[in-house]
């Protein structure tokens, strides 16, 4: 997996790759940006890999340098037109190149499913070795890939790539270098991770924070590769070394001749930016506007100011402390600088229902909607000693607040009745209040409704009508991040009328299981 010897020779000088600080040469950058949350196992979909290539397309657009035009986003491809468009976009990368005036950087970056041979998109595949040796191929000045996968680490392992952030730069103004540079989320044995929490991976999500800004070491608004790196290695790690998956460790394998630094962002450039300052340390955390996209992260110091460079636009700002969480809503004028003191964060209580994922239950207004269904065990109406089974299918929309409004239709038969058959139908109306810790999902609620019972004895017919109602306590538990089981207990009564008695009003106890999904619109 690693080597003792570093596989790189000197890094890049940041400003050739922009072409800002040379009469004598400029730089055309040029990239294909890869997203798809198929694998080989349709049943196993990743939740955010398409979402992590529109978030670094993007930053490569906004703070990158990169024109709109030669970035290239696939998502949801084959790896058939995926190879159609890395070898298209490298031949006019390669054409720069030839010009004697022009450096070229073609980067290539991918967020899917692996296996540790190839990447996985959809049910085609792109072979490790194939990509590896379309990147060290001379031809085109600087070739860099990032790839955010499973066991991606056997993309370098495969000649010694290097586990660990590590290294050592040096930097002079010689503008002139050429190679290649490969950045994997993880090692060849290790899985690469994308959390709820985020909504995307920890490593892409990170390299995009990084350029943004959160990279800036030095503090001169420049972001260069190594600085990058650091960064999304360290938080990485950090990040998932307390998880179920375990660490991930970045890998990175170079080989760059020249002299100077390989710079990948002016974060300064977009010339507006969020500054931010707090009390205590913590981390500020970007979503857009209507809080369904994590924009970028940044750490925070006591009283120390630090700045994340964005679009212009509506921003909602968390601060996450210690002891308290804060919010803040920002809008972002082209060329504006926003600072955001402590006074400007409203101190947050977040709920624990997070229906879909989202850094908060607060951050998305999205209702979810749920469908399940099961068994029914019941206290039989007529036959007071007598249990009845049947089944129950509920269709429920739970909002973000946690209250959660359902329509029920019950069955129950009863099979101890001697010589006689018993059916009894239901349809109540109900609401839940719900709170969710982790995987588990308690709530507690009530219902009521009309129900129809029919009983057939010896060839008579009755039948009668019934009212009842329910206090109901359910707990649910996550199988996947759609489907759920849920053990349901409720008590109550029914109220009916039998021939000869008139109305009489009779105890109902009941205890479903069922099984169902969610989806949210």
């Amino acid at each position: 997996m690693s080597g003792p010897r570093m596989l790189f020779v000197v890094s890049i000088f940041g400003a050739m790759l922009f072409g800002a600080t040379s009469a004598q040469a400029t730089t055309e950058r040029f990239a294909i940006v890869i997203g798809n949350n198929l694998g080989h196992h349709p049943k196993r979909p990743l939740q955010f890999a398409e979402a992590d290539a529109r978030k670094f397309a993007q930053a490569l657009m906004e703070v990158g340098g990169f024109r709109p035009e030669r970035v290239k986003l696939l998502l949801g491809q084959n790896a058939t037109q995926a190879w159609k468009t890395i070898r298209s976009v490298a031949g006019h990368a390669r054409r720069a190149s030839t010009k004697p005036t022009t450096r070229a950087l073609l980067l290539v970056y991918y967020s899917g499913h692996a296996d540790g041979d190839a990447l996985e998109l959809g049910s085609s595949s792109l072979q490790f070795r194939e990509l590896a040796k379309f990147l060290r191929k001379p031809g085109i000045s600087v070739r860099l890939a990032f790839v955010d996968s499973c066991r991606s680490g056997s993309l370098v392992a495969m000649k010694g790539g290097r586990r660990g952030p590590a290294y050592t730069i040096n930097v002079n103004e010689d503008m002139r270098a050429s190679g290649y540079a490969i950045v994997t989320s993880s090692a060849a044995d290790e899985l690469s991770q994308e959390a709820k929490e985020i909504r995307g991976s920890f490593f892409s999500h990170y390299l995009v924070s990084g350029l943004r800004g959160a990279a800036d070491e030095s503090g001169d608004g420049e972001v260069t590769l190594s600085e990058v790196y650091r960064y999304a290695y360290s938080r990485t790690v950090a990040r998932t070394t307390s998880s179920i998956g375990g660490a991930q460790h970045p890998m990175y394998q170079f080989k760059l001749a020249g002299q100077g630094e390989l710079l990948l962002s002016r974060p300064a450039r977009l010339q507006s930016y969020l500054s931010m300052r707090a009390n205590e340390a913590g981390r500020f955390v970007v979503l857009d506007g209507a809080g369904e996209r994590v924009v970028a992260e940044r750490d925070a110091s006591p009283r120390r100011e630090v700045r994340l460079s964005l679009a212009a636009g509506k921003y909602v700002v968390y601060f996450l402390g210690s002891n308290e969480i804060g919010r803040s809503q920002v809008s972002l004028s082209q060329g504006q600088a926003v600072l955001l003191k402590p006074a400007a964060f409203r101190k947050y209580h977040p709920t624990m229902a997070i229906p879909k994922g989202g850094l908060f239950a607060g951050s998305t207004r999205a209702w979810t909607h749920a469908l399940a269904g099961g068994f029914l065990l019941r206290r039989a109406a007529l036959q007071s000693g007598d249990v009845t089974l049947g089944a129950a299918l509920t269709y429920q929309l739970q909002s973000p607040s946690g209250w959660a409004p359902f329509v029920r239709l019950l069955w129950s038969t009863d099979p101890n009745v001697d010589a006689a058959s018993y059916q009894d139908f239901g349809l109540h109306f109900g609401a839940n209040y719900a709170w969710t810790l982790r995987w588990l999902r308690p709530s507690l609620g009530a219902s009521a409704g009309y129900e129809h019972l029919f009983q057939d004895n010896a060839g008579v017919s009755e039948d009668t009508s019934a009212f009842a109602y329910q206090l109901n306590l359910s707990l649910e538990i996550s199988l996947t991040p759609t489907g759920f089981m849920q053990l349901r207990v409720g008590g109550g009564g029914r109220a009916f009328q039998i021939l000869g008695e008139g109305w009489v009003h009779r105890p109902d106890y009941q205890i479903g299981l069922n099984v169902g999904w969610k989806w949210s619109r």
